[in-house]
């Protein structure tokens, strides 16, 4: 299923605190499994996020749902929602559930953000070179501020169809929580033709079960996702 996403304000540094600086220059287009449950811009924006979050999983589990599964998953809902927003502005977030709304927690956790790298790239554009360089230095120093990685990272250079990109795979655990269960992290890295814009897509799963899963999801994102003009006379 093809969703064309909410446009997201794009900004910050490479480190990944986005701040606000403008409209993406072009539309994301991103394949989305339709077992992934996506977050609507209204859940961002809504002045009491748990009591949207339990209205949307009274929706969700419709109105013969038992009062406790509405409860549960709200709550879930409501626990993502948080760990979703210190990452805001997001082009997308979603959750997998399997086999369907009862099952809890969410396999599967996606979001996808995008950055203005024109502070540290320059006006250029991303190359396939750049792509590799990036993959060589994620390989060599892998650990992201509140991350304590496990074991190796491995990092590889690909050209897709939307640009250059690099796809990593590791496993971490929250700094300073040592005996939190570690997840693994497929982030995929594009950078479409044009102004040097990153887009990055970050699947995280817990459980070995869903691996193939969450796998075959990060890298048909990455693999389906492409960019459309902007109608400029609709302001859209």
């Amino acid at each position: 299923m093809w969703l064309y996403l909410c446009d997201n304000v794009v900004g910050g540094e490479v480190s990944g605190v986005a701040q606000a600086g403008g409209e993406l220059p072009w539309e994301p287009v991103i394949p989305v499994s339709e077992r992934i449950y996506q977050f609507p811009a209204q859940a961002f924006a809504a002045a009491d996020p748990a009591v949207w979050c339990h209205g949307e999983a009274a929706r969700l589990l419709g109105p013969k749902a038992h009062r406790r599964d509405v409860s549960r998953l709200g709550d879930c809902l409501a626990g993502h929602l948080d760990v979703f927003r210190p990452h805001m502005p997001l082009v997308a977030a979603g959750l997998y559930f399997q086999p369907g709304f009862k099952h809890l927690p969410a396999g599967v956790t996606v979001r996808v953000e995008a950055f203005n790298m024109s502070q540290v790239h320059g006006g250029r554009q991303f190359t396939m070179a750049d792509a590799g360089e990036a993959a060589a230095e994620a390989r060599d120093a892998p650990r992201d501020p509140g991350e304590v990685p496990l074991g190796r990272t491995e990092a590889d250079s690909y050209e897709l169809p939307a640009g250059p990109a690099m796809r990593r795979q590791r496993y971490i655990k929250p700094a300073g929580y040592e005996r939190a269960v570690a997840a693994e992290v497929i982030s995929w890295t594009i950078w479409p033709p044009g102004p040097p814009i990153a887009v990055i897509m970050t699947t995280m799963w817990l459980q070995p079960y869903y691996g193939n899963v969450a796998a075959s999801i990060a890298d048909g994102m990455a693999r389906g996702f492409r960019v459309k003009p902007r109608d400029t006379e609709q302001g859209t």
